[in-house]
């Protein structure tokens, strides 16, 4: 082989070498990119989320434009209800995949929440657009228009959703809202019961069975959902403390105090709790109130904000 035919062979081996190096790199770092995606999704389905997060995130820093990875961080955002990282997630999931339907289908409900529904139905139209038959899609405009006060379009519209998927309790609970807002609020009820009889995951169906018969100041109905949802769910404060406030504006003072105590026993540190049975105790009787919060204070003497509620009463009363 002449001089020159050498040169060329060993130029063109290079660049070849270069090449096979290059896609090989590539290939490789596509693959390492897959298995953190993948490690990521089986962490998320056995529910270790943290872990999963950081998997998660590990094929991002390979691979920033797996739309995947994000919606699985959008899912752990929405599992602890931090919603602005839900939001910046989903939407990085319509930046990078325009046609990913589960994620608009979220985006769609995030505007709900936040009372946009001009906007939520565009999703929802682009959603359609993609999948005419979407149940999802159908629930998202039913609801959009149910918060523009439009009923019959909203009815009509939860009526195509439901028979796209007539399993689903949350596109039936959908169409309770609407004929509650209609006026047949009996009929309404009465197919909220038959779905809290029929789910075993009730929670949403009790809570807006407790709206409505809030709204139309069913107080003994209220009373028994916050019970049930108590019972369901008794680390959860919020009831206790909904149910405490029923009680007492009822003026059924015992039970409000007792209700509040019964969470105590669970959780005797938290200071909610007891600066509201202090609230309740002092209105009746001030000086079984002060000996009471004397009382929380010295058990526990480290809790600066029952302090301060102390400093509060006292400067109030000057």
């Amino acid at each position: 082989m002449s001089v020159p035919s050498m040169k060329l062979f060993l130029k063109y081996s290079i660049i070849g070498l270069f090449l096979l190096s290059v896609s090989g790199c590539s290939g490789s770092k596509d693959e390492a990119a897959s298995r953190y995606l993948n490690s990521g999704i089986e962490l998320f389905d056995r529910g270790e989320l943290s872990k999963a997060s950081l998997e998660l995130r590990n094929a991002l820093q390979i691979d920033p434009k797996l739309a995947s990875a994000y919606f699985y961080l959008a899912l752990i955002s929405e599992k602890d209800q931090n919603w602005k990282a839900l939001y910046k997630n989903l939407s990085k999931v319509e930046q990078l995949d325009p046609n990913h339907v589960q994620a608009k289908v979220k985006l769609a409900y995030l505007m709900l929440l936040a009372k946009q529904a001009d906007t939520a139905l565009e999703k929802a139209d682009f959603i359609l657009a993609l999948d005419k038959d979407n149940a999802e899609a159908f629930a998202i405009k039913a609801s959009a228009y149910l918060q523009k006060e439009l009923y019959d379009v909203a009815m009509e519209y939860i009526g195509k959703a439901i028979e796209q998927n007539s399993d689903s309790a949350e596109i039936a609970s959908i169409k309770v809202s609407i004929m509650h807002k209609q006026g047949d609020t009996e009929a309404a009820l009465g197919l909220l019961s038959d779905l809290i009889d029929r789910e075993q995951d009730r929670l949403h169906l009790l809570l807006l069975r407790a709206e409505i018969n809030q709204e139309i100041n069913d107080t003994e109905a209220m009373e028994a959902d916050y019970r049930t949802l108590i019972r369901n769910n008794p680390e959860e404060k919020g009831f206790y403390l909904k149910l405490a406030k029923l009680l007492h504006d009822s003026d059924r003072i015992d039970g409000a105090t007792g209700v509040l105590k019964k969470y105590l026993k669970r959780n005797p540190k938290d200071t909610q709790v007891r600066i509201a049975i202090l609230e309740i105790v002092s209105r009746q009787d001030p000086a079984a109130g002060e000996a009471l919060l004397n009382k929380y204070i010295a058990n526990d003497t480290s809790n600066a904000e029952l302090r301060f509620y102390r400093v509060e009463k006292l400067m109030a009363a000057d």
